[in-house]
């Protein structure tokens, strides 16, 4: 998504000894491959970036597209299920995991471009967002196929944190350590949440595939190729940045890939949501206990791992 460009554009403050020091390197990192202009001046106060959430900028599409989400997650499903006579932990893991990659999206969105330093940390922040989202994914599909079988209850949430793991740790070391790599993107970001998205689908993917053939889908099927579809047309924007590569300079504020890959994962978190409601309105048997108990303990464990590496990455960076 980032590439070399002269940083032409950018507005900075001249009293700052990190502008001489490291211009170069802020204009190989901070500029973005889909935006020749609309970049917000450096250096200021953490307020001043909270407030241009309002202003005009090539973020302030990125900021409100995930900002928005996470006040909807908040208040029409984690408060009203928590305050629900049952509440069902189940769903309550998957809204923790979306608020959380929506949340993390908006505050990394709103802060990277204040500095060098931050930029790397506030991307890490949103890679953790991703990482949690992935985990909070794929325990709550664990829960709802319950009729795989030993291999599968055991295997599957192992396997599901080691690939999540590495997911992250590649993601964020190779951002940090190889930022000007280029092929980083296609192999670290586009690869391992290709082989993670493939793998939360492989419980159900002999029937969704059924389905397909046939063309007769149940309305969890059918939710399941939705969020398919939107994630894979997600990739595309995000891994081929179209629009913009064909028309330079056209969707620099507005309507370039990164954005339209913020709609597509909204659409996919959508139908992850209704998916989930459906089987659970529809099961005639509750959610092993058990099951709820480990996929609560994954996600705790995993939130707390990842928190924990951006803890310790803060008191590096700053």
């Amino acid at each position: 998504m980032f590439e070399e460009r002269p940083l032409l554009r950018h507005t900075v403050e001249p009293s700052s000894s990190f502008v001489s020091h490291e211009l170069n390197s802020m204009s190989m990192i901070l500029v973005m491959s889909s935006s020749m202009i609309g970049y917000r001046p450096l250096n200021r106060s953490h307020l001043y970036y909270c407030r241009s959430a309002f202003g005009v900028h090539n973020e302030v599409v990125n900021i409100w597209t995930h900002f928005v989400p996470f006040l909807m997650m908040l208040f029409i499903y984690i408060l009203p299920e928590l305050q629900s006579t049952d509440p069902r932990p189940t769903l309550l893991l998957l809204y923790f995991g979306i608020a959380t990659l929506v949340g993390c999206s908006t505050v990394a969105h709103t802060m990277h471009s204040r500095s060098y330093l931050d930029h790397f940390f506030w991307w890490c922040i949103d890679f953790s967002g991703i990482a949690i989202w992935s985990m909070s994914a794929g325990i709550t599909r664990w829960q709802l196929e319950d009729h795989r079988g030993e291999f599968f209850d055991w295997v599957f949430p192992v396997l599901l944190v080691v690939l999540v793991g590495i997911q992250f740790i590649s993601t964020s070391f190779l951002f940090v350590a190889f930022p000007h790599w280029k092929y980083r993107l296609q192999l670290t970001r586009m690869l391992t949440c290709l082989v993670v998205a493939i793998y939360v689908h492989l419980p159900g993917a002999l029937q969704l595939f059924k389905a397909l053939f046939e063309w007769t889908f149940t309305p969890r099927e059918w939710l399941q190729w939705q969020a398919i579809i939107w994630l894979a047309a997600s990739g595309v924007f995000m891994g081929a940045g179209v629009p913009e590569r064909w028309f330079p300079g056209r969707f620099d504020l507005l309507g370039y890939g990164h954005q339209l890959f913020h709609v597509c994962i909204n659409l996919v978190n959508w139908n992850l949501i209704e998916e989930a409601r459906v089987e659970m309105e529809t099961r005639t048997t509750p959610v092993k206990s058990d099951r709820i108990q480990i996929a609560s303990m994954i996600l705790l464990f995993s939130t707390a791992a990842i928190g924990y590496i951006n803890y310790y990455l803060k008191k590096v960076c700053f």
